[in-house]
């Protein structure tokens, strides 16, 4: 099996795969970093849903800076 994965990892379809996962948990992990999402500050779920917002708000702004 692990043979068979890693000539499926040396295919262009799978690189094209991870390479779009990869930008994804890039993405996770900026979050998780800079604002951290991972903790609510408040408590209700409005504000926590409002807070969320502002997460994602402020991550967008750090990466079009980039």
């Amino acid at each position: 099996m692990l043979q068979r994965a890693r000539r499926e990892q040396s295919t262009n379809a799978w690189k094209k795969r991870y390479g779009l996962r990869a930008g994804i948990e890039g993405t996770i992990s900026q979050a998780v970093r800079v604002p951290d999402i991972r903790h609510a500050r408040y408590r209700g779920l409005a504000k926590v849903g409002l807070q969320q917002l502002l997460s994602a708000a402020a991550v967008n702004l750090i990466r079009i800076d980039a």
